[in-house]
């Protein structure tokens, strides 16, 4: 629901999948009059600004799938709430949930149904530079929307447990951008999948009853935005997950590093020994491996179903001289092993600080793989094998003060250190006095990341 999504609609890639990964299907479905019915004793006149009337949420989890229900009802008094959210996204992994759409229409004032078609909409990608993520966007416009109507959602996402590479996590933020009238959210598990449970949210109070929780909110204010903030950082949100400790994490995130290490390791030692080509200083070999990494292996994501969070062959990527941040930090990993230096993967969470709001443990905050190790010294370096234009003594600016996992034994999320400064600067100045005056002045200045 952001204005970004309505310049997205220029930028549509199509989605190449074998089966439609989005069904149509008014099944379970509402009937259009008990919503019609709940939407008319709303008092419009009362509301100013673009607001979200209601939204049911509703998910039941066993072990083999998870079904997330969703229902919700938005209200536009003016123009500017039709310009600018009028268009909607729904978010879903294709490689492991079917999403199914049971209704999409706009309610006019007059009280006419204007349903949404279905050839019209929309499938793109979600991955952005140096982050993973197999999620899709399924984006579409609502109908023939007018200044004082309704928009109304309903749609079905499954997602299949028993293929999944990460731990089963679900987050949900009852505040928004916009304000909320109604928030309800219930959820079900069964005996056999237990789940835990906490909710850091002012706004909603939840009771917890033994494979049951429901959480309810009434009149909840919009969040203030700010773009220097990160939205995990500042809001409470209600979560559930299935483990119970980070160091769960850690060994499930490492058994799918250690994949793309399962090679023969004399291939990597071999193209070591070339591109060093006698070199004998430790620093110099590592910042040869880094520029090798981070400028000649081409970053292109690569995180589609199988390897969301898997990287691919250590090989494979050398080969193919392309690869994700999971693909380039394992080819980091393993070239710097073969140099004798002793290295581990670090998750990273690019949109989170506060590691006092990750209360449950799960692999999903990580979007972005980043390698530290340990120097002769006794010190541990981090560094980022995408970062193709700094030193490998500098972690990227962007991942800087990040929420992080270490996969180590007895692993806990950290903050990467932070630089003081962004870029600093040196400067070199001669200055030369003559007994007929003094000399033209030069200096020399240079900018360093």
């Amino acid at each position: 629901m952001k204005k970004i999504i309505i310049a997205c609609l220029l930028c549509i890639n199509a989605l190449a999948h074998a089966e439609n990964p989005v069904k149509w299907d008014k099944t379970g479905a509402l009937p259009i009059e008990n919503i019609q019915q709940r939407l008319a004793a709303i008092d419009v006149k009362s509301i100013k600004e673009f607001t979200e009337i209601f939204i049911d949420i509703s998910v039941d989890k066993n072990a083999n799938q998870s079904v997330q229900k969703i229902r919700r009802a938005y209200y536009f008094p003016d123009t500017n709430a039709v310009q600018n959210y009028g268009t909607d996204s729904i978010g879903f992994n294709t490689g492991l949930e079917q999403l199914k759409i049971l209704r999409i229409v706009s309610i006019t004032p007059a009280g006419k149904v204007r349903n949404f078609n279905p050839a019209e909409l929309k499938i793109n990608d979600t991955n952005s530079s140096n982050i993973f993520s197999s999620t899709k966007n399924a984006i579409f416009t609502y109908p023939g929307l007018e200044v004082g109507g309704f928009a109304v959602l309903e749609f079905e996402v499954v997602r299949n447990l028993q293929q999944q590479e990460s731990d089963w996590f679900r987050e949900f933020y009852p505040q928004n951008v916009y304000p909320r009238q109604d928030y309800q959210l219930t959820f079900n598990w069964d005996q056999y999948s237990p789940v835990q449970f906490s909710n850091d949210n002012a706004h909603v109070k939840c009771e917890q009853h033994e494979y049951k929780v429901h959480c309810s909110g009434k009149n909840i204010p919009k969040a203030e935005s700010d773009n220097n903030l990160f939205w995990a950082d500042q809001l409470g949100s209600i979560k559930f997950g299935e483990l119970q400790s980070w160091s769960q994490i850690a060994a499930r995130a490492l058994d799918k590093f250690a994949v793309s290490q399962q090679v023969d390791q004399k291939i990597i030692a071999r193209f070591v020994n070339q591109l060093l080509a006698g070199e004998t200083d430790l620093d110099k070999k590592i910042s040869i491996i880094h520029e090798f990494v981070g400028q000649k292996v081409q970053y292109i994501s690569l995180s589609e179903h199988g390897n969301s969070y898997t990287p691919h062959s250590v090989v494979r990527t050398l080969q193919k001289r392309m690869g994700d941040c999971k693909d380039k930090t394992a080819l980091f990993y393993s070239m710097l092993n073969a140099i004798g230096v002793d290295a581990y993967p670090m998750l990273v969470a690019t949109e989170r600080r506060k590691v006092s709001n990750m209360q449950l443990p799960s692999m999903t905050y990580f979007d972005h793989m980043i390698i530290c190790f340990k120097l002769p010294q006794g010190k541990t370096a981090c560094s980022d094998p995408t970062n193709y234009f700094s030193d490998w003594r500098y972690i990227s600016p962007y991942i800087q003060d990040r929420a992080a996992l270490p996969l180590i034994t007895g692993a806990k999320p950290v903050n990467l250190p932070a630089n003081e400064y962004r870029w600093f600067m040196k400067v070199k100045t001669e200055l030369t006095f003559l007994q007929n005056g003094p000399a033209p002045f030069r200096a020399g200045l240079r900018a360093v990341a």
